[in-house]
């Protein structure tokens, strides 16, 4: 039976109603807040999408290379090799 009265909140327990309620309301308050947050977050995720295709990284390569033909281009077709345009001489 003392075991009973530990772990009720009565007039002979340490916690008042008041603090009980105040911890429920924090944990309740700190709920909403996360959930907040999460779904701000998905809103977020879900607009950044890679609009970078494949075939505009490849003409974007080629473009670099011809305008610059000193500089050695990674060619996205191949990894490992790279692009370098000449001057055409």
């Amino acid at each position: 039976m003392s075991e009973d009265r530990e772990r009720s909140i009565s007039r002979n327990s340490r916690v008042t109603l008041g603090l009980a309620v105040l911890i429920v309301a924090a944990i309740v308050m700190n709920e909403r807040r996360l959930s907040s947050i999460e779904s701000k977050l998905a809103t977020l995720s879900s607009g950044v999408v890679d609009r970078w295709t494949f075939a505009q990284q490849e003409a974007w390569s080629l473009r670099l290379a011809v305008n610059n033909p000193m500089l050695r281009v990674p060619d996205p077709a191949n990894p490992g090799s790279t692009i370098q345009a000449g001057s055409g001489d």
